[in-house]
């Protein structure tokens, strides 16, 4: 079975930022080698361009592979635009063996139908996709 890790909410910046904190964690989850590391967002407090500067040499510590969405933080001050510049696309999705499939992406809508056009859009989702979905998510909430 994959050994998924999941953590959010770094808000690296000049103030606040922990940077001892960050580091025991990054050690603590490369001891236990994880598959994937999933990142879903707000890495950078202000958006700022110095901030993802800083966020990428963080994140480079990891010794797994890393997905990360921004949060609403990240979009801060362009920082969408800075995102896909520095870490990578604002959206993924993962399949294995045709049967194993993550979907993440940043969603600021509040309606579902709105948000089900936005991830369409962002994942390029057919119908077939989305009755995977639905069913993965059925066995979760049973």
């Amino acid at each position: 079975m994959p050994l998924i890790v999941h953590i959010s909410d770094l808000h690296i910046s000049e103030l606040g930022f922990e940077e001892d904190v960050f580091i025991k964690a990054v050690a603590e989850i490369n001891a236990i080698n994880p598959d994937m590391i999933i990142l879903t967002g707000d890495l950078t407090n202000n958006g700022y361009y110095s901030e993802f500067i800083q966020a990428t040499k963080y994140l480079e510590m990891f010794d797994a592979p890393l997905f990360a969405v921004p949060g609403n933080h990240d979009a801060r001050n362009l920082g969408y635009e800075t995102f896909e510049e520095l870490i990578g696309e604002c959206s993924w999705k993962l399949t294995k063996d045709d049967e194993f499939n993550i979907l993440v992406g940043k969603l600021m809508a509040e309606e579902d139908s709105f948000k089900k056009k936005v991830i369409e859009e962002m994942l390029k989702l057919d119908d077939e996709d989305w009755i995977f979905i639905e069913k993965f998510v059925s066995k979760i909430k049973s």
